[in-house]
């Protein structure tokens, strides 16, 4: 009873936060395009094609108004990390933030589009979006492998330390230690490695199946909602 009690306790904490509805809209909306090509494959009706095309279309506009105003949030996010100490957290997270409220900004204007509030050519403003969300991923790729390059040195300095102390020769340190100790900044580079391909498909860099764009998405979604979940294991700033 009390592990259930509280499951649904976690359950209402995730679906308060707007970015765990988010994330969780996102899920359905990635797995609906990965649905409907799997369906397509296997030679479903088009009529019911057509409803998880639909499902997916409409979520995606539905999450560009439940983010309006989020760009600015990475802005003021932006404001703050410009003042951490290590330069090099400094300028990629800060670069990063920058980019994705650009990502978001833009987004805003497609959504304005596709309600009708403006005329705009959506394509255009897709691939503009796209392109500053591609930047953010890069550097947040970058700022996990440089964040696993500082514990790795870190665990080394340890344990030559605990050696020296105790007279015995240092014990070897291996990158799988490491990321088994270190789960929020594996669970941030498998979700931007996930998400790395989307912006370049929707960009036209590369051709992929819509259903591995919507399994890559569903997937970075999901990671996106346990780190909510278990927020002990989202990194900062990410």
């Amino acid at each position: 009873m009390t592990s259930q009690a509280g499951l649904v306790a976690a359950l209402i904490k995730l679906t308060e936060q707007t970015a765990g509805r988010d994330k969780l809209c996102r899920a359905v909306q990635y797995g609906s395009l990965f649905v409907h090509w799997l369906m397509k494959q296997r030679g479903v009706s088009e009529a019911v094609i057509n409803k998880a095309k639909n499902l997916e279309k409409q979520i995606s506009t539905a999450r560009k108004l439940f983010r309006i105003g989020k760009s600015l949030d990475h802005i003021k996010k932006a404001s703050r990390t410009i003042h951490l100490a290590d330069p090099v957290l400094r300028l990629v997270i800060t670069l990063a933030q920058i980019n994705r409220g650009f990502y978001l900004l833009f987004d805003h204007v497609i959504w304005a589009g596709r309600v009708g509030l403006i005329k705009v050519d959506g394509e255009y403003w897709k691939r503009l979006s796209s392109k500053f969300w591609l930047v953010a991923l890069v550097l947040g790729l970058a700022r996990d492998a440089y964040e696993l390059l500082l514990v790795y040195q870190l665990e080394r300095r340890r344990q030559q330390e605990t050696s020296h102390s105790r007279e015995e020769p240092p014990s070897h340190v291996t990158i799988l230690t490491v990321l088994q100790h270190n789960p929020s900044i594996v669970l941030d580079a498998v979700k931007n490695g996930a998400d790395f391909f989307i912006p370049p498909y929707n960009i036209g860099l590369i051709n992929l199946p819509s259903g591995i764009v919507g399994l890559l998405g569903t997937v970075s979604s999901l990671i996106g909602l346990y780190t909510i979940w278990n927020d002990k294991t989202k990194l900062k700033y990410a």
